[in-house]
């Protein structure tokens, strides 16, 4: 089997066979295409290639992440949220602007979608609050910021497989958190009537 990969601008092209390469050959005769060779570096992404399985890591976006957040230098955090965020009762004071968090937020949504799915729970759990965040919010994303700081190194696994599997885990209740556990019913409702 042939596997080529290359990027172009803000496209990968991939191909399993040698003759679908030929073809973005031919194409680079139709439109301008330079071939930057195999893929190291891809939206502000490092990939690496290890025995058959890309490695996605977060560091650069991190690392960007905390100087904006002026947390180079942070303690890091075991979890990306407190345990019982979502219970505490009360709104608390209001942010006096509410930019800097929506921001914030807007990183790390794009470090949750490219290389750290272990954060998109808590990231959509503060989506909720971009509207009218308080100081509990604000704190939750600085938790989110200590957490990224202790697991930067780590890489998402993406196998290059005839037969990819997806494997999730969930917590059954959600915490005891209402909303996002119908929601999860809910979803997994309509995907098996799909099927």
């Amino acid at each position: 089997m042939y596997l080529h990969s290359g990027y172009v601008d803000d496209l990968i092209l991939c191909s399993k066979e040698e003759k679908d390469y030929d073809e973005i050959v031919h194409l680079s005769q139709e439109v301008e295409v330079k071939e930057l060779g195999v893929i190291t570096y891809y939206l502000g992404v490092q990939v690496e290639r290890e025995d058959g399985i890309y490695l996605h890591s977060p560091k650069q976006k991190v690392l960007e992440f905390l100087e904006y957040m002026q947390m180079k230098n942070c303690k890091p955090a075991d979890t990306p949220m407190e345990v019982n965020y979502l219970k505490q009762q009360g709104n608390g004071e209001l942010l006096p602007n509410n930019k800097q968090y929506r921001e914030a937020f807007g990183k790390l949504l794009y470090i949750s979608t490219l290389t750290s799915p272990d954060i998109a729970a808590a990231v959509g759990m503060l989506c909720r609050k971009s509207e009218s965040p308080n100081k509990r919010d604000w704190n939750a994303v600085k938790r989110l910021a200590k957490y990224l700081n202790g697991t930067m190194h780590l890489k998402l696994k993406l196998p290059t497989s005839h037969n990819p599997r997806l494997v999730g885990y969930i917590d059954a209740d959600w915490a005891g958190e209402k909303v996002y556990q119908w929601t999860f019913i809910l979803l997994w409702q309509q995907s098996s009537e799909l099927e």
